[in-house]
């Protein structure tokens, strides 16, 4: 047990999986494990090849609050695919080298009953519905930050306020513009839409 924030400065442990699930950002001192200097700090601790897995709320939080998140992550690790776990929960999974799974040894995986076990909890029975979770693929994950997106630091913390505005200004579930590669060819050709409902199992989309 140590401080998630110190904790990744004091080890000298390499990892081949970071997982980062904090409480919401808008909470005082949470701000710091979403900032550029946590994410420099995880990814020194990470095995050649390693992951970084962030959550992020898509409740209780507004697009602005979303994309100074998704432009912080990547900053850091530029190759990243985005997924929806339970309703409203958002996986990052970033990694500095571009990632190649084996979709074979990913399904006889998936089946093995410690981990489908957890999947269950889901409602997640079967492997391609682990595939249609991922909203953006690690090709085209470079594109869903817009150029304007601001970059959280721990000497510019500017998250914990936006969050916090967020938060008390929109306080009712929202959905919420957000880049879907199920439909569309190119990166630059993204197209923004509405995931409702934000299932993985359940795929409608309501483009605007």
């Amino acid at each position: 047990m140590e401080d998630a924030k110190s904790f990744p400065k004091l080890t000298e442990r390499k990892y081949d999986v970071i997982s980062s699930e904090p409480s919401n950002p808008w909470l005082a001192g949470v701000s710091g494990v979403f900032s550029k200097n946590y994410y420099e700090d995880c990814r020194r601790q990470l095995k050649p090849g390693g992951l970084m897995a962030q959550w992020a709320q898509l409740y209780e939080t507004n697009n602005q609050a979303l994309q100074m998140i998704l432009a912080t992550f990547s900053s850091v690790f530029p190759h990243i695919s985005m997924w929806m776990g339970m309703d409203s929960d958002l996986i990052l999974i970033g990694s500095t080298k571009p990632v190649f799974v084996n979709l074979e040894d990913l399904e006889t995986r998936f089946y093995q009953p410690r981990i489908l076990e957890h999947l269950e909890q889901m409602n997640m029975l079967r492997f391609p519905a682990l595939l249609a979770a991922e909203r953006v693929s690690q090709a085209n994950g470079y594109f869903t930050t817009p150029d304007e997106a601001l970059i959280h630091t721990d000497e510019f913390p500017r998250l914990e306020y936006l969050a916090q505005r967020g938060f008390f200004m929109n306080n009712e579930r929202r959905t919420f513009g957000f880049p879907l590669t199920n439909f569309t060819v190119r990166g630059r050709s993204l197209c923004w839409g509405s995931i409702f409902p934000i299932m993985p199992w359940n795929n409608k989309i309501f483009m605007r």
